[in-house]
Parts: C-alpha cells; structure tokens; sequence
C-alpha cells in the first residue's frame, strides 16, 4: 500500500474499522514518513509501529491512541493532541512536541533525547526510563514529577 492509499484510509476510518483493518493487515507496511497529515483525527487508533519519522502531525488528534514503538523522529508534532495516548518505547529524537497536551500519556521507555517540549501539558505523564533531560522538562508548562 503506498503512503497516500494509507492516508486515504486512516483519514476515511473510524476507530473501530481502523483497528479491525490493522489487526487483518498485520504485514502491511506502515510508512508515513516526511507526509503531511497535519490536523487530522486519530483518537483511539492503533499506530503502533507505525514509521512517522519527519511527518508533519501538528494539531493531530491522537486522544487515547497507542503510537506505542513508533518511529517519530524529527516529527512536528507542535500543538497535537497525546492525551492519555500509550507513547511507550516511541522513538522521539529532535521531535518538536510543543505546545502539546501529554496529559496521562504514558511514555515509559520512549526516547526524547532532544525533541522541544516547550509549552508541553505533562501533567499525570509515565515518564519511567524515558531518556529526557532536567532541562527539557524545564520547558514543558507542567513538570510533575512521575519518575
């Protein structure tokens, strides 16, 4: 499946058929890197795996999804929306997730090894082994600490 009959159908599915879809389809190839899928809807879809790496998602939806193992680096993730979203393993190196609303998102494991979380809500977030630095968090809005 090439990458826009990919964008075609996360952006013409709902959550339910979605999951359906990558349960029957577990050898498909999940590539969307250097796409822009920016603003799109994808609360509660299953993007485990999936290669996001140089995708522009600003303003996406995420909301209680699992991009769990996701390959993200140097995403633009500005403003989207990670809400209690299973980011856990993720690979976020030099990933812009400003302005993001990380609100009870669970991060355990993930890599966020120079991504910008300026203005990030991490409010409730499980960062347990993630690789982030004091300084980075510094910069998101709110710093519980969840170690």
């Amino acid at each position: 499946m090439d990458k826009f009959d990919l964008i075609d159908l996360m952006r013409t599915s709902r959550p339910r058929q979605w999951n359906t879809w990558r349960r029957e389809h577990s050898d498909a190839v999940l590539d969307l890197s250097d796409q822009d899928v920016s603003g799109a809807h994808f609360g509660e879809f299953d993007l485990s795996y999936f290669n996001f790496n140089g995708a522009n998602l600003s303003g996406v939806d995420f909301n209680n999804g699992s991009l769990n193992s996701a390959q993200l680096v140097g995403a633009n993730l500005r403003g989207a929306n990670l809400a209690e979203v299973d980011l856990g393993g993720a690979d976020l190196r030099n990933a812009c997730l400003a302005e993001c609303d990380l609100r009870g998102a669970d991060l355990s494991g993930a890599n966020l090894e120079g991504a910008d979380l300026s203005k990030a809500d991490l409010m409730g977030a499980r960062l347990a082994e993630t690789n982030v630095s004091p300084a980075q968090l510094a910069r998101a809005r709110s710093r519980r600490d969840n170690l």
